[in-house]
């Protein structure tokens, strides 16, 4: 047995090296349409949250031929092709191939698809992760598939979350934004106040970075700020 079937341990990092070495899917999504179930519940086999059935195995033992006593145990060979003959297993596995083509493809179509759903919801409001919890994927996936994506609503809700006193990085947070994004928005609205405060704590020898963590700036930030690279965007 190679090194790397060695560390497959558990019943989920087996279905995983299933899916991706063997059936050569791409992501769970079409890989779960192929079990005949949900995404979220597939999922959970891979993770081992919960244990595992007749619902996930008899597809991989009926469509790939993986051997059940290896995908519970992980002894013994990964297939178990019975008694067919070496030709017929060498046009069983050029199969898998082909179906890994076509669920790919699938995939890329639906994927498409999805970003499209994405940047209406992000364009109408929908927070970036509630949209990610929609789609299960990360909240990076949204923020990347939607980046060029700025809306009025967002500035005028991390202005109100600032008049409140949240920092930067708290509503780059919650709006699904970088600290970064925000303080930019914010400059006009909380730069003069912050200004002050910032030169206060650098003349009691608070450096850059320390000032920033007091104020929920980065540290280029404050350096900008007091040394006046933002003097042009502070007038009005």
């Amino acid at each position: 047995m190679s090194e790397e079937l060695e560390k497959l341990i558990t019943f989920g990092k087996r279905l995983r090296y299933v899916r991706k070495k063997i059936a050569c899917v791409v992501r769970q999504t079409s890989f779960a349409r192929l079990m005949g179930m949900t995404q979220n519940k597939y999922a959970k086999f891979e993770k081992n949250v919960i244990k595992p059935t007749s619902e996930i195995h008899v597809p991989l033992v009926k469509g790939y031929y993986i051997n059940i006593v290896w995908l519970f145990s992980g002894e013994g060979d990964i297939f178990d092709f019975g008694k067919l003959s070496k030709k017929q297993i060498l046009e069983i596995k050029a199969g898998f191939k082909t179906k890994a083509v076509e669920l790919n493809k699938n995939v890329l179509v639906n994927f498409k698809y999805d970003r499209d759903e994405m940047r209406k919801l992000r364009t109408a409001g929908m927070q970036v992760k509630a949209i990610a919890a929609h789609f299960n994927v990360s909240d990076f996936t949204v923020i990347k598939v939607t980046k060029d994506i700025v809306r009025v609503l967002d500035k005028d809700e991390a202005i109100r979350l600032a008049d409140k006193g949240m920092s930067a990085d708290k509503i780059g947070k919650k709006l699904g934004y970088s600290t970064r994004y925000i303080e930019v928005v914010l400059a006009k609205k909380i730069i003069p106040i912050d200004v002050k405060r910032a030169k206060q704590l650098r003349d009691e020898g608070f450096t850059y970075k320390k000032i920033g963590l007091e104020m929920g700036y980065s540290r280029d930030y404050v350096s900008k700020i007091l040394n006046k690279r933002y003097t042009l965007k502070l007038k009005n």
